[in-house]
């Protein structure tokens, strides 16, 4: 029997109720539901952590966060730990990181993002885990594109731990503004095209019987919430449903203290939306790449998130939060 190669594409801070197929007929995720329609769509997963570092140590390695001693972000990724990709390596699998990993910490003070990432096991290993904030691998290949584009496609100060607290740069919150960029040098579109890349260059080998094993980090819909204007243009903000709240729940800005508008929450869910749809549009691209090559048929696609998002239901934000 041939062995079949494993593309793991996952999205960052994703709701569960943001797929079509799902039976959620207001998001437009056109590529997401025919990869449900071709295969099987998982409707009582849950992550094990409502955090990125905990959840995608845990689901990488089959381990919980508390086996792991990983119970919040901040902690890495012990180095010893075997993950699923390195058990496939032992097998004579070629393996890849594309994109956000998010073993390690972000923060500058912790490491120099231009010097390589720690391979992790990983025979290729192309890690940007905040999208515009550090001189990584997808600023790289900004300038690769449009040296023009950089100062557009970055975002502010990023987050730094300062002793108990962080610091977050003014675009990490809910407050929804445009992609300030082109359409095509959204981090989204770096990991669509570092992953058609890598595809395209294990395709022969993989017909040959070398099978890979590829893991497509996708950062957003996590904040900032940034879609390009294209995607924004699909949702008209007045149709969409207000946050699950019962009677007195209300989240309030926490610059402000003043309680957030039904008109806000609308265009925060509208521009949430359209990012979710640029990125459903990015995996088209690594969908059909994989048409193109002749690999589907031989490819065992997952899709997922590390967790999902509160988006104002009862009051709440972001996440952190288990029920």
């Amino acid at each position: 029997m041939k062995r079949p190669n494993v593309l793991l594409i996952w999205t960052d801070q994703q709701r569960w109720d943001t797929v079509g197929a799902g039976g959620f007929p207001l998001i437009r995720t056109p590529n997401l539901d025919r990869l449900a329609e071709r295969g099987t769509l998982f409707e009582r997963a849950f992550a094990n952590c409502p955090v990125c570092m905990p959840s995608r140590q845990s689901a990488l390695s089959g381990r919980y966060p508390g086996t792991l001693g990983v119970r919040c972000n901040g902690i890495e990724m012990p180095p010893d730990i075997e993950c699923f990709h390195s058990v496939l390596s032992a097998h004579g699998y070629h393996t890849a990181q594309l994109g956000k990993l998010h073993f390690l910490n972000h923060a500058s003070a912790y490491r120099d993002h231009r010097e390589p990432h720690p391979m992790y096991g990983f025979d290729t290993c192309i890690v940007s885990d905040e999208p515009g904030c550090y001189d990584d691998p997808y600023i790289s290949w900004v300038a690769a594109h449009d040296p023009a584009a950089v100062d557009l496609c970055r975002v502010d100060t990023p987050p730094a731990w300062t002793g108990a607290s962080i610091r977050v740069h003014p675009r990490n919150t809910h407050e929804p503004y445009l992609f300030d960029g082109p359409e095509e040098l959204t981090h989204s579109a770096f990991v669509a095209d570092i992953t058609c890349d890598y595809l395209r260059s294990r395709a022969a080998r993989a017909r040959d019987g070398e099978p890979f094993c590829a893991i497509a980090g996708f950062y957003a819909p996590h904040t900032p919430v940034n879609p390009p204007a294209r995607f924004v243009d699909w949702y008209d903000a007045r149709q969409l449903p207000l946050p699950v709240r019962a009677d007195g729940e209300n989240f309030t800005d926490p610059s402000t203290g003043a309680p957030v508008s039904d008109e806000r929450w609308r265009t925060v869910k509208q521009h949430y939306y359209a990012l979710i749809s640029h990125v459903d549009d990015c995996i088209g691209r690594i969908l059909n790449t994989l048409d193109e090559l002749g690999l589907t048929d031989d490819t065992l696609v997952i899709f997922t998130s590390d967790h999902g998002e509160n988006l104002g239901d009862h009051g709440l934000i972001q996440k952190t939060q288990w029920f």
